[in-house]
C-alpha cells in the first residue's frame, strides 16, 4: 500500500444547475475503465506525496484556518470483492460511501469527477477544498484528484503519515458505524450503491450529542450553503 501512482489527466465536468440526493448516490462509477487506443496515464511515482505530507497538511492549516478538511477512506469486504469509498466531512460527521468494483486510484478519481460534475467547480471548491487520506496505492493519484481535465485546481490533497490512522481518527471512527450494519469481512459482492445509500441514509439522519434534534444532514445543509442549491431531501 505505499507505492505511489500520479496521474496527470482528468476529463471535463461541466457544471450542474441542480441536483438531488438521489443524484449525488448515483455518481457513474465503473468497475474498470478501458480506453481502446489510449495509453493508460496511471504510473508508479514515489515522489507524489512531496508536499503533500502530514507536516504539509498541518502548516496548511496554519495558513488558513477557515478551511474545513474532508477525510476519505476505503472500507473493504473480503480480497477481490467491491469496495466502499467513504467521505467524511470533519465539519459536520456527515459521511458518504460510494461502492467501487475495484480498488484502484482509477475508481476513486471516477467518483470524484463524478461529483465534480455534477456540483461545479465552485461548489466543489466550497466542500472539498483540502482532502486528507492514508498512503493507500488507491489514493495515490494526487493529480487526479486536485485539477481537473483543463489543467485548473479544484482541490488539494495531504497523506497521513505511514502507519498513523489517528490522523484521520474522525473517517475511522464513523466506519464504526458501517461495521456495525456490514461486519467486518463480509463480502460486498451482491450489493448495489442504492442499498449502500439506504445505510448511509440512516448512519447520516442519526443525531450527535451537542447537536440538539439536528440531524446530521440537517447540519451540513446549514454550514454549506450551496448544498440548498444542489441537494434537496425527500
Amino acid at each position: 500500500r505505499s507505492e505511489s501512482i500520479c496521474r496527470g489527466k482528468g476529463r471535463a465536468a461541466p457544471d450542474s444547475a441542480s441536483m438531488t440526493v438521489q443524484n449525488a448516490w448515483d455518481v457513474n462509477v465503473p468497475g474498470s475503465v478501458t480506453l481502446r487506443g489510449v495509453k493508460e496515464h496511471f504510473k508508479v511515482d514515489k515522489s507524489c506525496r512531496k508536499g503533500r505530507m502530514f507536516s504539509d497538511f498541518t502548516e496548511y492549516l496554519k495558513d488558513n484556518p477557515d478551511v474545513s478538511p474532508v477525510q476519505i477512506d476505503t472500507v473493504e469486504g473480503i480480497k477481490g470483492s467491491p469496495v466502499l469509498l467513504t467521505v467524511h466531512f470533519l465539519d459536520t460527521s456527515f459521511m458518504l460511501a460510494f461502492l467501487r468494483g475495484a480498488n484502484t486510484a482509477r475508481s476513486v478519481s471516477d467518483v470524484f469527477d463524478g461529483l465534480y460534475s455534477l456540483l461545479g467547480i465552485e461548489s466543489f471548491k466550497l466542500l472539498f477544498p483540502v482532502i486528507l487520506t492514508d498512503n493507500g496505492s488507491e489514493f495515490s493519484a494526487p493529480m487526479a484528484l486536485e485539477k481537473d481535465a483543463g489543467g485548473i485546481r479544484r482541490c488539494r490533497v495531504f497523506y497521513c503519515d505511514p502507519s498513523s490512522p489517528f490522523q484521520k481518527g474522525a473517517i475511522e471512527n464513523n466506519h464504526e458505524l458501517i461495521r456495525r450494519i456490514i461486519p467486518k469481512g463480509k463480502s460486498f459482492n451482491g450489493l448495489s450503491q442504492p442499498q449502500i445509500q439506504l445505510m448511509m441514509d440512516h448512519i447520516i439522519r442519526t443525531t450527535e450529542s451537542g447537536l440538539g434534534y439536528f440531524c446530521k444532514v440537517a447540519v451540513i445543509f446549514a454550514i454549506h450553503k450551496s448544498f440548498h442549491s444542489y441537494f434537496t431531501i425527500a
